[in-house]
């Protein structure tokens, strides 16, 4: 489980972009929300301050090591065999 949990987080932080709500203004009972575009959690830092150039380039490093391919073959892989676990009669 915990093998799954570390290859399913590099994807999402790594690759998988998402949209952050930036404001939120109430008219009423509506709610109308202003979304940032979409970005991977990555990319977020890579483009903030408050990481050390240092700390960007070991981030630079772990991405670059990454295989997307791979990754997402490995989660799958992971992803059937706990399926088959709990399926499987004790």
């Amino acid at each position: 489980m915990a093998e799954l949990y570390e290859h399913y987080n590099k994807l999402v932080n790594f690759f998988f972009p998402s949209m952050k709500i930036i404001a939120k203004e109430r008219i009423d009972a509506k709610v109308i929300k202003k979304y940032d575009e979409a970005k991977t959690p990555y990319r977020r830092l890579m483009k903030s301050k408050d990481l050390s150039p240092a700390e960007k380039e070991e981030l630079r490093r772990s991405k670059d090591s990454l295989d997307l391919q791979l990754l997402l073959e490995k989660t799958q892989q992971l992803q059937h065999k706990l399926i088959s676990m709990a399926v499987q009669p004790s």
